[in-house]
């Protein structure tokens, strides 16, 4: 059994982007997980409903809760329409329960990054790394909040905010009142998780904008950005020490010589 509980054959179906491939283009990643989901259910009968889970995620980032039917999923699996049933009673039951998991393994780990940490402000940084590595990581994340927050079904998109976003988003409004955020702690809040977001789910769009170049979408680099607008007093410490650094140096004495 691996750390969270899982088997390992279920946690490398779950989580197929290792550090050594992660940020590979979507549809990749979604292939590679579709066939993750088949082998699992070929290999471990009784791990269906999880295999399903891997096979609906998948689906619903690709085209959206409205765009997939129980029967594609199904046959991505491997199993019939009934056997599909037996385990979620309708799709908007399967898309809950997609994004239940997501946000339960997200939301331990973001705790665990977050919380024994003494320092609101490190605090801050530790939510910016842990939220831009995992959707690095797992490209069907960000996919699948756009998702959400597009579904015309208000109550669906309420109980999926409920179930994915509500205790990240009390972390992030919690920050807001440690550094001595009194107003607009929900805009502020909304401001920094988009801006963990924004690049992932404008990356097709990146390509087009100005100052686009090859190897410039790294999670480092836009942690680093993330990083000069939340603490902009870094940037100017960082350029005074760049400067220092440009100063023609001194001669240096010559051995024996006092100064």
């Amino acid at each position: 059994m691996s750390a969270s509980g899982r088997s390992p054959s279920l946690e490398s179906a779950y989580r197929p982007v290792s550090q050594k491939t992660s940020g590979r283009n979507p549809s990749e990643f979604r292939n590679q997980q579709l066939m993750a989901a088949n082998e699992l259910t070929e290999s471990r009968p009784g791990d269906s409903r999880e295999a399903i889970l891997n096979a609906a995620e998948a689906r619903f980032a690709a085209a959206g809760i409205d765009g997939v039917s129980m029967r594609e999923i199904a046959e991505d699996v491997g199993i019939t329409k009934a056997a599909l049933y037996y385990h979620f009673p309708g799709k908007d039951a399967l898309w809950l329960a997609v994004c239940e998991r997501l946000a339960r393994i997200h939301i331990t780990g973001l705790k665990e990054a977050v919380e024994k940490i003494p320092d609101p402000r490190e605090q801050l940084k530790a939510f910016v790394n842990f939220l831009v590595d995992r959707f690095f990581e797992n490209p069907n994340l960000s996919l699948l909040i756009q998702r959400s927050i597009l579904d015309p079904d208000d109550e669906r998109s309420r109980k999926c905010s409920d179930i994915a976003y509500r205790e990240t988003f009390r972390i992030l409004y919690d920050l807001a009142g440690k550094l001595g955020i009194t107003e607009d702690r929900q805009h502020w809040a909304l401001l920094v998780a988009g801006m963990c977001l924004m690049p992932f789910e404008a990356r097709k769009t990146l390509a087009w904008l100005p100052g686009a170049e090859k190897g410039n979408f790294t999670p480092e680099r836009i942690k680093r950005s993330i990083f000069r607008i939340l603490f902009p007093e870094s940037l100017s410490s960082s350029s005074s020490k760049s400067s220092q650094k440009n100063q023609p140096a001194l001669e240096a004495p010559e051995p024996g010589v006092i100064q």
